[in-house]
Parts: structure tokens; C-alpha cells; sequence
């Protein structure tokens, strides 16, 4: 290892030499680790006569109490600094490192550490899916709600229908001729930029899908000023279908539709892993609201989830 620390200062330019002086600290952090008593910190030697003379001031005279409080004040700074130092120096690696990956690779890394996240919220809300490991994606948390159903008069509500694919999916799976399927989207994408999507994703150009089916309605415009306004018809059972994707998008539906969430009623998520945004809305909606929730069924990477509300 000392070759290669060689090797490293040797190598060193003025312009990567921050770079090395990290590689050079990393080396030294790992060998100290590894064989603490031989490249640890080690204690420094005691001089007798310093010791002795610690108890007075320049002058000769015995120290007051309040200077020796500071010598060991300053010790102890001293002492708490050196276990910060390995980690500050780590993160100024990972700012090192990062200054040379993508941004799209960047995304990928983050959406990992969402998974880890949204596993963790699940387990800390006691939210248990006993199909998640057999159910592949979307469309089969789609038919564990159509199956209890399909018969009703129901009236689904889905906000974020862009092209409309689940839309007409669900118009296929309601098979009652009663049933009404009600679309809200300003059909011109995402009203804000976050750090996976861009200002106006899934826009198609302010234009709603065809679909041929009478039952179906599209409330054209944003949430805020199609929803409020909104008077549900008479209907046996209620299913929401939340793909706003945005955290401001989903409370505010949350919000607005809570006098009409009842026991019985069905909701989606469509975006669980992002747990910024439909996770926070969510706790946030809960928490204000007092329902409870079961867990009817969620894919094997919890992004897509079902919920029954108690």
C-alpha cells in the first residue's frame, strides 16, 4: 500500500491534486482500520517536564483553574474533530465522484434508494400486500379491485389520464351499463418539473382520448379548477385511481374528495416508489383526515398500490 501511495503523489498534477491527496487519505483510513496499532493514531509522548508545567503560566505562576479548563476544552474539540474528519472526507469524494456521472445515471441511483425508502414506510405502516411477490405489474393490482367490482354501479375516478390506455382498460373491466368513468387531466402534462419529470410530460397537446364508451367523461383543466366544482352521481361503490404523480397534485384530490370517501371505497396509487410526492400526500391525508386504510394489493416493487378504506 505505501508503493501505491508512492505511486499516487508521484503522479499528482496541480490540477488533479486534490484528487490525489483523496486517494492518498482513503489508503491511509482503509490501512488504519485494517492495522490500527500499526498505521493508527497514535498517543502522543508524554515529556515529564511539559506535564509538570501545565499547572502554571508563563510567568511561572500556578495556571487558574479557568486556563486549565481550556487546555482541556481544546483537547476535547480536538478529540471529536478526528472521528468527523474520515467522514467529511468521504463526502467530499462522493462530490468528486459525482462531478463525473450522468445525470441520467444519477436518476437511476436515486430511484434505487427510493425502493429502499418505500420498503421501509410500507414496514413502518404496517402495510402488508400477502399477493406482492406473485403480482408483476399494474394491471393485476387493476383486476384485484375489478373482480370485487365489475357488477357494481361504480363510479371511477382517475386523475392523470393522458392517452387514456387505463381509462379504456377500466372501461372494459366495469361491466355494469349503470357505471360512470370520470377522467380529470389538463391533457398538457406535468404542471411542474421535479427531479425525474419534466414541466409538461405526458402532454398530448391538451387533447382527451377517444374512447367509445357513453359512460365515460373527461373534466378537462387543472385539478384546482375542475374538482371543486364537481358533483359525483349516485353510484354503489367508489373507486379512485390517483396517477397525478406530484405531491401537490395528489393532496389537493385527497383533500377536495374526502367528504365523499367512505368505507368500501377503492384507491389506487399509481407512483408509491417516488416517496416524495403520493407517499407523502398520503401520511399527510391520513394524518388529517383519520381514515383507515387497508393493504388489498401492490406489485412486487410497491409502486403500484391498492388500498381499501376501512
Amino acid at each position: 500500500m505505501a508503493d501505491e501511495i508512492v505511486e499516487i503523489a508521484d503522479n499528482a498534477t496541480p490540477q488533479d491534486a486534490h484528487v490525489a491527496r483523496l486517494k492518498v487519505d482513503a489508503r491511509k483510513w482503509v490501512a488504519a482500520k485494517l492495522l490500527p496499532k500499526k498505521y493508527g493514531d497514535r498517543p502522543a509522548e508524554v515529556n515529564v517536564n511539559t506535564q509538570i508545567n501545565l499547572g502554571f503560566n508563563q510567568c511561572g505562576r500556578p495556571a487558574t483553574v479557568t486556563g486549565l479548563k481550556k487546555l482541556r476544552m481544546t483537547k476535547s474539540k480536538k478529540n471529536k474533530n478526528k472521528g468527523k474528519l474520515p467522514l467529511a472526507r468521504f463526502k467530499q469524494s462522493l462530490t468528486v465522484v459525482g462531478r463525473n456521472l450522468s445525470k441520467s445515471l444519477l436518476i437511476r441511483v436515486r430511484g434505487a434508494v427510493n425502493y429502499l425508502w418505500v420498503g421501509r414506510w410500507m414496514a413502518d405502516r404496517g402495510f402488508v400486500f400477502p399477493e406482492q411477490v406473485s403480482v408483476s405489474d399494474r394491471t393485476e393490482v387493476f383486476v384485484s379491485i375489478a373482480r370485487r367490482v365489475a357488477d357494481k354501479k361504480v363510479l371511477y375516478l382517475e386523475f392523470g389520464v393522458a392517452a387514456g390506455e387505463t381509462m379504456r382498460w377500466w372501461s372494459s373491466a366495469l361491466k355494469n351499463p349503470g357505471s360512470k368513468l370520470h377522467g380529470f387531466d389538463s391533457f398538457e402534462g406535468l404542471p411542474e418539473a421535479t427531479w425525474f419529470w419534466t414541466k409538461g410530460e405526458f402532454s398530448t397537446g391538451g387533447k382527451a382520448p377517444k374512447i367509445d364508451d357513453p359512460r365515460i367523461s373527461f373534466y378537462v383543466g387543472l385539478f384546482d379548477q375542475t374538482l371543486p366544482a364537481y358533483q359525483p352521481p349516485p353510484h354503489d361503490q367508489l373507486v379512485v385511481n390517483l396517477d397525478a404523480d406530484l405531491y401537490s397534485s395528489t393532496i389537493f384530490v385527497l383533500r377536495t374528495l374526502r367528504p365523499h370517501l367512505k368505507s368500501g371505497t377503492y384507491v389506487y396509487f399509481d407512483e408509491m416508489n417516488h416517496v416524495d410526492h403520493e407517499p407523502r400526500a398520503f401520511d399527510e391525508f391520513v394524518a388529517e383526515s383519520g381514515l383507515k386504510f387497508r393493504p388489498i394489493c401492490a406489485d412486487r416493487t410497491l409502486t403500484y398500490v391498492a388500498f381499501e378504506i376501512a
